[in-house]
């Protein structure tokens, strides 16, 4: 009983210590539909320097075990995304446009989310802006 209990409430207290909501808008960088926002858009972030071994043993390392290293959504009318993230880690960002169906390449552009929550531009050709949504 007395060990149920020790065990349940240390996952209540990782379940506190985990990712937390992060939500992203996207827009569209220049064309006709410069500054709108990007529906249906595919947001996927993915955790960096995440060891695949919780070692040293601590919440910091088992927080990051129980968190997915890879997590996608995907935006809504206003083009916003929300994902469930460690603040205190590095992403790679990634937005992939919605699918038109006309047989073209969908872009692509990648930010880097750093711990301190700036997003950086990693790819050169970006043709949406992405940004962090309070």
């Amino acid at each position: 009983m007395c060990r149920a209990l020790l065990v349940a409430s240390m996952c209540l207290l990782l379940a506190s210590c985990g990712a937390s909501p992060v939500r992203i808008r996207v827009t569209q960088l220049d064309g006709q539909q410069a500054g709108q926002p990007v529906r249906g858009a595919r947001v996927r972030a993915v955790m960096l320097d995440a060891g695949t071994i919780p070692l040293p043993l601590n919440f910091d390392t088992l927080a990051e075990m129980l968190t997915k290293q890879e997590t996608i959504a995907v935006t809504d009318r206003g083009g916003v995304a929300r994902l469930a993230l460690l603040r205190d880690r590095s992403q790679l960002i990634e937005v992939e446009g919605p699918l038109d169906f006309t047989g073209r390449p969908i872009p692509t552009a990648r930010w880097l989310l750093t711990a301190e929550s700036v997003l950086e531009p990693v790819s050169d050709n970006a043709v949406y802006r992405a940004e962090l949504v309070p």
